[in-house]
């Protein structure tokens, strides 16, 4: 806050913690039950294990303390804490607007608790063996082929990582993008539903770019922008599609009367580089 004041409070607190509860920002939107068909996907019959154990601990809890006041006024009150931790928190990201998958990965491993506690209602000891045996196998299943066993495709990279990665052999220290058609098109619909956030635009969609080109980028959603620009650039990225587009006419003719020139060995996709 002592270095970036306000801009601090707006783009942290108020846009990605509270803004992300209240409303679904930049297009990640699901329905009521996106976060349980996740859950569903994610752990299979696990799932329904673990439905089946909050209900077990829950009765032998109400059985033991007979009430729920005297559960939280027992010694025990920190493991009941612990084995439940889960549960506030699912509710909690199934009630916000913005359905993002990765926010359930930070509960997930919470919903594993209960499974010990399953565990070791088993009271037949081969019937416990063959339990453990059992998530043991699966536990190899889901994690060997995601693993030590895959093997990806030959080339998954994007265009524009493929382009990043031969920009960052240029000696250039900077580079101007123009972001394609696309990309301001989503920030049109986000923009015109408030759905954007102060930092939402300022790395064009693709964070990726940045970080392989290993230099510092400049990304332009206005074409009128990107033509202002461009007597200080030297390395530039646009999509040929924008170079084709009769209404950009006089940006591209200004991009030729600067003696801008190709970078053909980085052209990749859509997307064309030149330089000066």
């Amino acid at each position: 806050y002592i270095r970036y004041g306000d801009f601090f409070i707006k783009s942290h607190l108020m846009d990605q913690l509270v803004k992300r509860v209240t409303n679904p920002i930049e297009l990640h939107y699901g329905g009521k039950l996106f976060y349980i068909e996740l859950a569903w996907a994610n752990f299979n019959i696990f799932f329904i294990l673990f439905l089946i154990g909050y209900v077990a601990i829950a009765l032998d809890a109400l059985r033991k303390w007979k009430t729920l006041m005297k559960i939280w006024q027992s010694k025990d009150w920190d493991i009941y804490l612990i084995l439940f931790s889960a549960v506030p928190f699912f509710v909690f990201l199934s009630l916000v607007q913005s359905k993002i998958t990765w926010y359930f990965a930070t509960v997930a491993p919470l919903f594993t608790l209960v499974l010990p506690y399953i565990y070791l209602k088993i009271s037949k000891k081969s019937l416990r063996h063959l339990a453990l045996l059992g998530i043991i196998i699966y536990w190899l299943y889901a994690f060997i082929p995601a693993t030590y066993a895959f093997k990806p495709a030959s080339d998954n990279r994007s265009d524009l990582v493929k382009v990043a990665e031969c920009v960052s052999e240029l000696p250039h220290k900077s580079i101007s993008l123009l972001v394609n058609a696309q990309e301001r098109q989503n920030r049109n619909v986000l923009e015109a539903a408030h759905q954007q956030t102060e930092t939402a635009f300022i790395y064009g969609g693709t964070p990726s770019f940045v970080y392989y080109t290993k230099k510092s980028v400049d990304y332009h959603y206005r074409p009128s922008e990107f033509a202002d620009v461009l007597e200080a650039a030297t390395l530039i990225a646009f999509s040929s599609d924008d170079r084709h587009n009769k209404e950009y006419e006089d940006i591209f003719s200004k991009i030729d009367a600067l003696e801008f020139s190709p970078e053909t060995d980085c052209f990749t996709g859509e997307w064309e580089i030149f330089s000066r």
